[in-house]
């Protein structure tokens, strides 16, 4: 749970209407055990002046910066959004067993916060990387350990459902894997590569 604050920083009164400015900040609590040291590249970006457009379209309107929402989701990663366990389901359609695994065990973890971006001239996409994958796992009966790092972007859809305003996330716009394992694991990577990439995507466009 996070919470965003807004205070007035100006207020403009025209003929069409008052336009109200707030300031904000998102606050919550720190859970992540990670820094935030970058972000995604985002192509596209400061290259011309980002102006806020009011449609006025409606008596009401609010127009949100996309790097308000951005603080939104940094709030909720350090909060601990993407530290979890490993789900039970998220490998239900594999067949393991014919791969040799007896043992798999793991949890997920953010290293950055998710970040919007619209830079692209197309769709709001959500740029999340890099997630960190701790596997622990048994081969023909040979354990061993595997990390693995996934980067994608999603569509992301905004919407107003009953008064409440919404986030879904759309289409998977591309994914990029990596894995280092142990020893005893080497031969196995390029399996362990194609099956998280399969798997990890779908399961976090679709949760």
């Amino acid at each position: 749970e996070v919470h965003l604050q807004t205070d007035f920083s100006s207020a403009t009164v025209q003929e069409t209407g008052i336009t109200f400015r707030l300031r904000s900040r998102v606050v919550g609590p720190s859970v992540t055990p990670w820094d935030n040291l970058g972000l995604p590249r985002r192509r596209g970006c400061a290259i011309a002046q980002q102006v806020l457009v009011v449609p006025g379209k409606s008596p009401f309107e609010m127009v949100l910066s996309d790097n308000l929402l951005n603080q939104i989701f940094f709030a909720a990663w350090n909060g601990g959004m993407l530290e979890m366990p490993l789900p039970a389901d998220l490998l239900a359609d594999v067949d393991l067993g014919s791969y040799g695994v007896t043992k798999l065990e793991g949890t997920i973890s953010g290293m950055l916060a998710p970040t919007l971006s619209d830079c692209g001239g197309g769709a709001l996409e959500l740029l999340v990387g890099d997630l960190r994958i701790d596997l622990d796992l048994e081969i023909f009966g040979s354990p061993g350990h595997a990390v693995i790092f996934a980067t994608f972007a999603t569509e992301i859809l905004i919407d107003v459902v009953e008064g409440t305003l919404g986030l879904s996330l759309g289409e998977l716009l591309y994914m990029e894997v990596d894995v280092s394992a142990d020893d005893s694991l080497i031969g196995a990577e390029g399996f362990l590569k194609d099956m998280i990439g399969e798997a990890v995507g779908p399961l976090l466009t679709e949760s």
